[in-house]
């Protein structure tokens, strides 16, 4: 019974680090000159009502246009272009088209990988990976050794002494 609450703490403690990987990812959010957001192909627009994702965006006399991908709509934001809105009344709506003028841009992100962010995870899991090994093997060879000396010695159940003395 023992055994099992060492190997169930040994798994708790495992996935608390999976978890601290999980929720902190390998990316970092880039805030990028409103100039550049033309680089990406995919965007999401956020307004203060509602957010709208956007592909073949460009940009044309200070007025953004871009297709709405009615298909995401409800889905996660991924790696996409974050534009944020000042005011939700800039939009404007032509079948599956939005356009807005630049300058009611508030701000630009776009999720990047964080190098340094991912080496560090990478090193963690690799060295809690070799210390877990290692722990578990130690363990193994001292039951197998407290198995081969019971076998050899047996012990008086009621004493607790040797009986082949």
């Amino acid at each position: 019974m023992k055994r099992d609450s060492e190997l169930q703490k040994a798994i708790s403690a495992f996935m608390l680090f999976i978890l601290l990987i999980e929720f902190t990812g390998c990316y970092s959010t880039k805030i990028i000159p409103t100039a550049d957001i033309t680089s990406s192909n995919s965007y999401m627009i956020h307004c203060k009502k509602a957010s709208y994702p956007v592909y073949d965006g460009e940009i044309a006399d200070s007025i953004f246009t871009g297709k709405i991908d009615i298909m995401k709509m409800n889905s996660g934001t991924g790696d996409k272009t974050h534009i944020y809105l000042s005011a939700d009344s800039v939009l404007k709506f032509n079948n599956d088209m939005i356009s807005f003028p630049v300058q009611y841009i508030s701000r630009v992100e776009k999720k990047v990988p964080d190098s340094r962010k991912t080496r560090t995870l990478t090193t963690f899991l690799i060295v809690a990976g070799c210390v877990g090994l290692g722990i578990g093997l130690i363990a193994l060879t001292v039951s197998l050794a407290n198995s081969v000396a019971e076998v050899m010695y047996p012990t008086d159940s009621s004493t607790g002494l040797c009986t082949n003395w």
